[in-house]
């Protein structure tokens, strides 16, 4: 998906959030945005190009900047502890629901907003607990995406952020539980943005529930072009019955990819206005969206 005009101020807002969170002084700051000001689809208005590629030569001019290559490396950390510390309360609710598929799934995409990216520093126990419990999901698309998974043996699981990982594991536990298929879960090979990448994987966990592997992206992309992934991913994703894609910059690089089509699930949450109207739902519902 390329991006739409209200991504711009999108980005640029994220951009400039970071910017004051690592750079810290506000002239350094200006110099900063003034290079991002530079970049070519921003300075030129160009439409044919997608959210995580701006994204990624933003995030190169701040690793030039700072000289660091994981710069938010702490703020990740605290993702995923936050979500550590909740895990124990959504298997519970998971293990005592009527439906642990439709419970696990819900606490999957909901943890994605735990997204220091979406601006959320600081949260609540308590308020993670009543947002995910209101988040509305489409029941049809819940029985389409579980006919696909029961048709296969594996999964190929593209991860997305930091904490979200957490609710990843939980939902693939309970996939190898209810359909006894097994999970390979794709990470960033190169840090950008709050994605999970191996160390974080091992962190929480991840590696006790699948095989994990990186996707072999030489450079700091927030999704994935199957082009530009290692042999073996792309051989693992030629392969699969099904692949399950988490979160916004993997839909923005993969729905235009008609290899997938009929074996690619994206879920994500309408973080939004362009996916609200673009999957029929209102802002902040969690979408399942069967490719």
């Amino acid at each position: 998906m390329n991006i739409w005009p209200d991504c711009i101020p999108c980005i640029l807002k994220m951009s400039l959030n970071i910017a004051r969170e690592i750079l810290g002084g506000e002239e350094e700051t200006k110099a900063f945005f003034a290079r991002i000001m530079t970049l070519e689809p921003i300075k030129e208005n160009r439409w044919d190009i997608t959210a995580p590629e701006i994204i990624r030569d933003i995030w190169r001019l701040m690793e030039d900047t700072t000289g660091i290559k994981d710069p938010l490396y702490e703020k990740k950390r605290i993702q995923n502890n936050i979500a550590l510390n909740l895990y124990p309360y959504a298997k519970e609710s998971v293990v005592k629901s009527s439906d642990t598929f439709k419970e696990a799934l819900r606490w999957s995409i909901a943890g994605n907003f735990i997204d220091i990216m979406a601006g959320v520093n600081n949260i609540h126990m308590d308020d993670i607990l009543s947002k995910v419990m209101d988040m509305t999901i489409d029941g049809q698309a819940i029985e389409e995406f579980m006919k696909r998974i029961k048709k296969v043996k594996k999964v190929v699981y593209l991860c997305d952020n930091c904490g979200e990982i957490v609710f990843d594991r939980l939902f693939a536990e309970t996939l190898r539980d209810i359909f006894k298929v097994d999970v390979v879960f794709v990470v960033r090979s190169i840090p950008v943005l709050n994605d999970a990448t191996l160390e974080d994987a091992f962190y929480t966990g991840l590696n006790n529930v699948g095989e994990v592997m990186e996707n072999g992206l030489e450079e700091p992309l927030p999704g994935l072009f199957l082009s530009m992934a290692s042999k073996n991913l792309k051989a693992l994703v030629d392969d699969a019955g099904l692949v399950i894609s988490k979160g916004g910059g993997n839909f923005d690089t993969l729905s235009d990819d008609d290899s997938l089509k009929g074996k690619a699930t994206f879920l994500m949450q309408a973080k939004c206005q362009p996916y609200a109207l673009l999957h029929g739902v209102k802002k902040g519902d969690l979408i399942i969206n069967n490719f």
